[in-house]
């Protein structure tokens, strides 16, 4: 269920580690859009610069986690490739003697991505708890980009493990699903799971007026709906 994402010409690649990480435009585009509203509630710095800031520390933080998944295929000797795009990412195996893998293994490096997340969020608690506080400026707000910082390494990599196809969480549901059922009525059975759970969540999104996340999650149930179709014929 990786997604295809076509080329337009404007993509940032490079490589880290020696992983070949592409930054698709939508990336930079959708986090203009959950970053954007917040921006101007910011009481101290400069919106340009905070809105700058935040960019650099969502970047950062999917940077980590696809890198978390990419460093265990590396270690089951998996090459992969990185690539960001809309409201997060993924970390796609090409290749390599490990490339076929057990179950368990899959479950690990599902797991990986929001680990790493985690340990970048105690490197963040442990600088603020130890350095010295800064004073506000007119240039940059160091208590929103801790903020900012905090939410993405605590609560996206939290709602990554919700048992959704395609996040994290979803494919460690699916993993799960297939060593008790088989393959293909595994896959059916997580994708039931994320669909009705998907449903609920989108009901909740809205009720609590949380629409970027609730159109998020109408994409994530749409999609796994096609695929479910896909798999026992349309109805």
């Amino acid at each position: 269920m990786f997604m295809s994402v076509q080329d337009t010409g404007f993509e940032i690649r490079f490589r880290i580690f020696g992983i070949p990480v592409m930054v698709h435009p939508f990336f930079w585009l959708m986090a203009l859009i959950m970053l954007g509203n917040g921006v101007v509630t910011v009481p101290d710095g400069h919106p340009v610069l905070n809105l700058v800031g935040m960019l650099v520390i969502v970047f950062v933080s999917i940077l980590v986690h696809e890198l978390g998944h990419s460093a265990l295929m590396a270690w089951y000797r998996i090459r992969s490739e990185i690539v960001l795009y809309a409201m997060g990412g993924y970390a796609m195996p090409v290749g390599g003697r490990g490339i076929m893998r057990g179950l368990w293994d899959q479950v690990w490096i599902s797991l990986a991505g929001p680990v790493a997340q985690f340990l970048l969020l105690g490197l963040v608690i442990v600088g603020v708890w130890y350095l010295p506080p800064l004073p506000p400026n007119r240039f940059i707000s160091y208590q929103a980009m801790v903020f900012v910082a905090v939410y993405c390494n605590l609560v996206w990599p939290i709602l990554n493990l919700l048992p959704i196809l395609p996040l994290d969480g979803g494919r460690i549901c699916q993993a799960f699903c297939r060593m008790f059922q088989g393959h293909y009525q595994g896959d059916i059975t997580a994708l039931w799971i994320s669909i009705i759970l998907g449903s609920v969540l989108v009901a909740m999104s809205f009720q609590y007026q949380q629409f970027t996340s609730g159109i998020f999650l109408i994409y994530l149930t749409i999609q796994n709906f096609q695929e479910l179709q896909q798999r026992v014929g349309r109805w």
